[in-house]
This record gives C-alpha cells, sequence and structure tokens, in this order.
C-alpha cells in the first residue's frame, strides 16, 4: 500500500502527477500589435475584447437591435493578464487563438504555464 501523500505515477508521468495535484495547463500568450495595419488591431481587439452592433430596423419598439459578441476575455478561465496578454486554458481556445495571431501576421510569443 503507498502512502497518501505522495501522487500516483501513471504512464503520463507528470502531466498526471499535476493534473493529480489539483493543478491546470494554461497557455500564457503575449503579442504585439505595433507596426500593424489599423484592421488587424481591430480584429485581434474584437477576438480579445468581444464587440456590440446595433441595427436600426424600421417599425421595432425603440428602432434599435442590439447585437453582442463575447471575446475570449469573456470566456470561462480566461484570465486577462495585461492589454497584449492572455493566459488561457490549453485547450481549443489557445491553438485556435495563436492559429488567429498566426493568420495574421501577429507577433506573439507562448508559454506554458501551470496554475493552481
Amino acid at each position: 500500500m503507498s502512502d497518501s501523500s505522495e501522487p500516483s505515477t501513471t504512464a503520463r508521468g507528470n502531466a498526471s502527477t499535476s493534473a493529480a495535484a489539483g493543478r491546470r495547463a494554461y497557455v500564457l500568450v503575449s503579442y504585439s500589435l505595433s507596426g500593424l495595419p489599423n484592421l488587424t488591431k481591430i480584429q485581434v481587439s474584437r477576438r480579445v475584447n468581444g464587440y456590440r452592433s446595433k441595427k436600426y430596423v424600421k417599425g421595432l419598439v425603440g428602432g434599435v437591435r442590439e447585437y453582442t459578441y463575447p471575446g475570449l476575455k469573456d470566456e470561462p478561465d480566461v484570465i486577462h493578464v495585461a492589454e497584449s496578454a492572455l493566459l488561457l486554458p490549453k485547450n481549443d481556445l489557445a491553438t485556435g487563438f495563436m492559429e488567429f495571431l498566426r493568420r495574421k501576421l501577429v507577433t506573439y510569443t507562448s508559454r506554458e504555464v501551470w496554475l493552481q
């Protein structure tokens, strides 16, 4: 019988040990928008912060319909660390955001971190 204070070892090694200890994998993504076209800056800002759009509709009470599109920082478990840095859970969300930055030719760095 093993001592309960020591984490069990499995085929996955440290990853499962960290998961067993209550740690979660995150990716810290920091990016720079300097020198990029304004359109690219706006697209990145909308992806991170979200945006609202208003449509004026004839015959609608109040005349305005508003649509809200949430950004990454509104997602659960996403932490907006600084103006150009996000802490994203290591999943498709982080992979998708880094791919988006790559497509837009935005310079970024990413680093895997573990949080408790």
